[in-house]
């Protein structure tokens, strides 16, 4: 075990483990700052990335609607002169219900 002597290396040294305690709180504090301001960007981030998945849907959806394209009822792939899945339906995206618009907008 070391010895110290109650003399002025004694004293130097509790100045600087006062010195480091304190650095190591402003540290901590500091590091508590960095997390709540991620979480707050985390949560902006994950507003924005909404806006811009729903307005990405609306103007697809909206070009779609004016389109004449044909995709098939059942898997939806584009009619082409090569059979998709073997049916014969098709309609265009107007024309097709909710659920199979979202389907097609999912998967684009």
């Amino acid at each position: 075990m070391i010895e110290l002597n109650k003399g002025s290396n004694y004293q130097s040294l509790l100045d600087r483990i006062t010195l480091l305690e304190s650095t190591l709180e402003d540290r901590v504090d500091d590091i508590s700052r960095l997390s709540r301001l991620n979480s707050m960007l985390l949560a902006e981030l994950s507003i924005y990335r909404s806006q811009v998945r729903k307005e990405v849907y609306m103007s697809t959806r909206e070009e779609l609607l004016d389109d004449d394209t044909e995709y098939c009822c059942y898997c939806n792939e584009v009619k082409s002169t090569f059979q998709c899945c073997g049916e014969n339906h098709f309609e265009r995206f107007r024309d097709m219900c909710g659920e199979q618009q979202l389907s097609i907008l999912e998967n684009i």
